[in-house]
């Protein structure tokens, strides 16, 4: 799966920035951004690229969420990434 620059969803182009550190908790591979339009991924060496790829649909099921006023689920976010992600991998 490639990487974008940018992505839109619901009408609003996201920026995707790759960074080493994106917070000061331990662990965290993603973060949005709604105000700024900004998916940030964490690019450090001790994830692997399918990390950056699930943390992408992670950041842009959040964006899908907040656009249609959804409850933010971070438990069903994080496995309904990861599962789309097993299915977009085969397409």
């Amino acid at each position: 799966m490639k990487i974008p620059n940018k992505i839109q969803i619901a009408g609003r182009t996201y920026k995707i920035i790759k960074n080493k550190k994106i917070s000061d908790k331990e662990h965290v591979k993603g973060r949005i951004y709604y105000d700024q339009c900004e998916i940030l991924l964490n690019n450090d060496k001790m994830y692997n690229f399918q990390d950056m790829e699930i943390s992408l649909i992670h950041e842009c099921l959040h964006a899908i969420f907040y656009a249609l006023d959804f409850e933010q689920d971070e438990g069903r976010v994080i496995k309904l990434s990861e599962l789309l992600y097993q299915v977009i991998k085969q397409l």
